[in-house]
């Protein structure tokens, strides 16, 4: 449950939230600014930072986790890592689980792609239909090597599921924020 409300005093913190009151000698707020600035503190917070949760502006990302048959990136050599200004995947990485059983990539989709992304219910990529446009395999920093574009040739990729942050209550945007030069 999300706390509501800290109350701190000489002995200590009292975080409360809808069911229940957690009592402790500390407080650390982790919540992304513009969540922390929905807190209400006793004493209250510093009128400068209150201004700046309320002017935190979060960013839009999209993960994405596409999960594979096979890890063909390995297989030609590659780490998996890619960063790219031809989107919609920014960075991409190898997200294989450990016991190498389940070969994956997750990338970022960010900025204004993220929020076309979030906004577009009916996205062919959301479904896993508009693999040839989201997937790494297709993005043009893999097709540095032909061994690269012959391995991706014949992968198949099993599942896309997405994370879009902006919607999670608990989240509020991305996992970074842009802050005014002013703060």
């Amino acid at each position: 449950l999300p706390v509501r409300r800290l109350t701190q005093s000489g002995d200590g913190v009292d975080a409360v939230t809808d069911a229940q009151t957690i009592g402790g000698r500390f407080a650390i707020v982790t919540a992304p600014p513009m969540l922390a600035g929905r807190i209400e503190y006793e004493p209250p917070v510093s009128v400068g930072r209150d201004q700046v949760t309320q002017r935190f502006a979060m960013g839009a990302a999209v993960k994405v986790l596409v999960t594979y048959e096979r890890a063909f990136w390995r297989e030609a050599g590659f780490s998996g890592e890619v960063v790219s200004s031809d989107g919609p995947l920014s960075v991409v990485y190898d997200n294989t689980s450990h016991d190498g059983r389940q070969p994956a990539l997750v990338g970022l989709v960010v900025g204004s792609q993220a929020r076309q992304w979030s906004s577009d219910s009916s996205s062919a990529a959301k479904r896993g239909n508009g693999r040839r446009n989201l997937c790494p395999t297709d993005n043009t920093a893999w097709r540095a090597r032909s061994s690269v574009t012959s391995a991706k040739r014949q992968a198949r990729f099993k599942s896309i599921a997405s994370s879009i942050g902006a919607q999670s209550p608990g989240h509020a945007g991305a996992p970074w924020a842009d802050c005014h030069p002013a703060f």
